[in-house]
């Protein structure tokens, strides 16, 4: 019986599971996927009216290794090189951690140096003037009344840990809804990314909405 009831088990597993979830091997469930010693990482995103020329990110890293690099990811139909419009990338530990620092090593990879195992990087995506009379769809911007965050163009991810998950919380003005394919959790600007993959294919379209 405790055979007939694995298996049951196992087939009542959806199929879309190991799509949302791209574990190279079991194991990874259980010794990387959710070890303790695993990098926890929460993302913020805070958008003001009063400055729409972009939006600030916060990454905020736990049980991070000594030093580990940072890189925005390419879109494989498209590559719009956002990594130009990152700026003011700046590094925090807490108070009375050791000295963190962060150096960018190549065009979009960034190279972290965090003695204490925690750390917080900030920058700002500074969106591009438009170059076109009709905005593509996947091109993040802002404007009074919502905008499109979020997806490859603003998230950072540690090189080598993609399959941590992450969560992601929205700083936005008052009165702006978020529509994402983020997981929602119990708070309604925080939303849960089971991997990488996930967080950069699920950007947000937040403002004002009608229905």
């Amino acid at each position: 019986m405790p055979k007939i009831a694995a298996v049951l088990i196992a087939l009542s597993i959806p199929a879309g599971l190991s799509a949302q979830h791209p574990l190279r091997d079991p194991v990874d469930a259980v010794e990387v996927r959710y070890s303790l010693s695993q990098p926890v990482v929460t993302y913020g995103v805070r958008v003001d009216t009063a400055d729409l020329s972009g939006f600030d990110v916060t990454i905020r890293i736990r049980n991070a290794t000594d030093t580990f690099r940072l890189a925005l990811a390419a879109h494989p139909e498209y590559d719009d090189r956002y990594f130009r419009h990152v700026a003011q990338v700046r590094v925090a530990t807490p108070a009375g951690g050791a000295a963190a620092s962060i150096v960018r090593e190549d065009s979009a990879v960034w190279r972290v140096v965090a003695p204490g195992g925690t750390v917080e990087v900030r920058y700002r995506l500074q969106l591009p003037a438009p170059d076109r009379p009709i905005r593509s769809s996947w091109v993040p911007f802002l404007a009074p009344q919502g905008g499109l965050v979020g997806g490859p163009q603003s998230f950072m991810y540690i090189v080598g840990a993609t399959l941590v998950p992450s969560y992601v919380t929205f700083d936005l003005p008052r009165g702006w809804a978020i529509a994402t394919g983020l997981q929602p959790t119990i708070d309604s600007n925080t939303f849960f990314a089971p991997s990488v993959d996930v967080l950069i294919d699920s950007p947000a379209l937040v403002g004002h909405f009608r229905s």
